[in-house]
């Protein structure tokens, strides 16, 4: 590629374009038309020297070009460790503000006139760039197109890391390919190109999900001729993730920021980390929480959707519970930091002395539609595997939900009610779940120790829970139910419904002075207009009808029967008359228990009676 002159690189661009708009025409791409693009495409993705072989050598630009890893500061022999701490004080560029760094705009503005030199440097930059481009444009049609047929090809196109006795410390990446996506993302000196590198990464990601679930990382393996493919996609995801902390802790280009941070978020959502080694997690936080403080909402909220992705893990990671629980300690590079590279502080930065939680606690009473929202998210996921990490932050999130929950935006509300749902759904998840398991203080491990990948033994004590359940139902009832119930959003209805579903037979028999009127609510909500809100409660009322608190209540007993057998009959809506039969069968399964209890005891009288239509 080095050896090519910019005319050379034009026409090659140029066939390149043509191929990737025939894929996206056709939506059709062989096997063996792919094989021979991989195969042509990989060598056009070296980044050539800094100066053209046919020109004499250029003076020395006053922006250091990044042309490898030996030779640029992200590829220098300092750790990864220490490169992803670097201080959050970069001087953000924009795509308009991208003058001294050869923006792409078109192959059209790449033309040779009489009075310019095939060898001109500039001219020959700007078209090797262009010829990078189309090449990672053509890999992402292919993506797009068939993205299955090129999952063969990872090995050529992503990094693989060796066996643990080979690795030497200090390089970036330790084996695979010498030029790949990565390399074009991480050490590319054109923006555009390294913008196109991401969202190439980020379509192949998005479209192998189910392939990334079956990576392994075992670093006790001996090295062999054969490599399984769970280690080989191990290898992989282990690489993704430090290139693309390197690219959000370094880049200082918003639009490859922002890309790279939707590739960790797929990224995040696809690895299975028990199955990873321990630590990955560990260095994702960081980054995200200072990109979360940055005052440009493109960086801030996808910053966010990957803290949610992060959360929003299967089953509950102990490395996150030592995030969630340990106090904010700053890096060595902001406390050696002179101030005039201290980060410029936005409008809903939180003060650094916060702990994860507390930021977005903080920056939930944001006047930003999108940050709110995201932040919601983020406690919702949180709430959802985290909640015994919350400790004195419960009665803050309580407040945000009564806040938010008369908010005049209608997304607002709807994720305030929802995160009362999660709230709900993990108390009573606990609750069930308590009986027969050892209480596990909600403590920080002991990293001394070896940590176990998994938190899911570590449970609320009783005590604590049960406070953390009366004191969510108690503002549920005062102070929620019923604007919510009442709300014009029918999402915010519906959603109302279901917290109700979360309730259990001990907070209904500790709390009778709001049971009639829950009852009263929950039966008005069934003859709701919106067929969403109708399902909802129909739901609610079938997990009532298997407490033992209105199964012994006659009145509510004839009532819900009543309006269960009139919904089944008459309802319009499939999804409203399948939660009516199901409410149904719970109290059918009542009678026949109470008639078999009955009859067992020797009483004449078959239990409860009802008079049924």
């Amino acid at each position: 590629v080095a050896q090519y002159t910019a005319a050379e690189a034009q026409a090659v661009s140029g066939c390149l374009r043509a191929m990737n708009l025939i894929i996206l025409e056709s939506r059709v791409c062989h096997t063996r038309h792919i094989n021979q693009i991989v195969e042509r495409v990989c060598p056009l993705l070296v980044i050539p020297p800094a100066s053209s072989p046919h020109s004499s050598p250029l003076p020395s630009p006053s922006r250091s070009p990044r042309v490898s890893p030996q030779n640029s500061p992200r590829g220098t022999t300092k750790s990864r460790d220490a490169l992803s701490s670097q201080p959050p004080g970069r001087d953000w560029v924009k795509d308009e503000e991208e003058v001294d760094t050869h923006v792409l705009e078109g192959v059209e503005s790449i033309t040779l006139d009489d009075h310019s030199t095939p060898f001109e440097p500039e001219t020959w930059k700007k078209a090797l760039g262009f010829l990078r481009a189309n090449a990672l444009m053509c890999l992402q049609a292919i993506t797009r197109a068939t993205p299955k047929q090129l999952q063969g090809h990872w090995q050529v196109l992503l990094p693989t890391a060796p066996p643990s006795s080979s690795r030497q410390p200090g390089s970036l990446f330790l084996r695979g390919p010498s030029h790949s996506l990565v390399t074009s993302l991480i050490d590319d000196p054109i923006p555009r190109v390294r913008l196109v590198a991401a969202t190439t990464l980020y379509h192949m990601l998005d479209s192998s999900k189910q392939l990334l679930l079956a990576a392994e990382q075992n670093l006790k393996a001996r090295p062999s001729p054969y490599m399984p493919l769970s280690q080989t996609l191990g290898s992989i995801v282990v690489e993704l993730h430090r290139a693309l902390i390197l690219s959000i802790s370094v880049d200082r280009h918003v639009s490859v920021v922002v890309q790279s941070l939707k590739c960790l978020t797929v990224l995040v959502q696809a690895t299975p980390y028990t199955k990873m080694q321990f630590g990955f997690l560990s260095r994702i936080i960081p980054q995200l929480q200072v990109l979360v403080g940055v005052s440009d909402l493109h960086i801030s909220v996808p910053a966010l959707a990957c803290l949610a992705a992060v959360f929003s893990t299967v089953k509950p990671l102990m490395e996150v519970v030592y995030f969630l629980q340990a106090p904010p300690q700053p890096s060595p590079n902001q406390e050696g930091s002179s101030p005039s590279s201290s980060p410029k502080p936005s409008s809903h930065t939180p003060r650094q002395d916060l702990t994860i939680i507390d930021h977005l606690i903080a920056l939930s009473m944001s006047r930003t539609l999108a940050i709110v929202v995201e932040c919601m998210l983020c406690l919702s996921r949180v709430v959802r595997n985290y909640y015994f990490c919350l400790g004195n932050h419960w009665e803050a999130i309580l407040e945000l939900i009564e806040r938010h929950s008369t908010n005049s935006d209608d997304p607002v509300r709807i994720h305030a009610v929802k995160l009362l749902e999660e709230m709900s759904k993990a108390l009573l998840d606990a609750h069930e779940n308590h009986e027969g398991q050892t209480t596990t203080p909600a403590t920080a491990p002991d990293f001394s120790k070896p940590v176990p990948v998994l938190a899911t033994s570590i449970i609320a004590p009783r005590e604590v829970l049960q406070h953390m359940r009366s004191q969510l139902w108690i503002r549920v009832f005062q102070r929620t139910l019923d604007h919510t119930l009442h709300d014009q959003n029918i999402t915010v209805r519906s959603t109302a419904c279901s917290v109700l579903g979360n309730l259990d037979n001990d907070m209904v028999h500790a709390m009778p002075q709001h049971r009639e009127r829950v009852v009263d609510e929950l039966f008005r909500a069934i003859q709701d207009p919106a067929p969403s809100v109708r399902a909802s409660a129909l739901r609610s009322l079938g997990v009532f009808l298997q407490f033992s608190t209105f199964q012994m209540d006659a009145l509510f007993l004839k009532r819900a029967t009543d309006v269960v057998i009139r919904i089944v009959s008459t309802d319009d809506n499939v999804n409203v008359r399948s939660r009516s039969c199901w409410a149904l069968a719970n109290l059918c399964d009542f009678i026949a228990t109470s008639l078999k209890n009955s009859t067992n005891n020797g009483s004449g009288n078959g239990g409860v009676v009802l008079n049924l239509p």
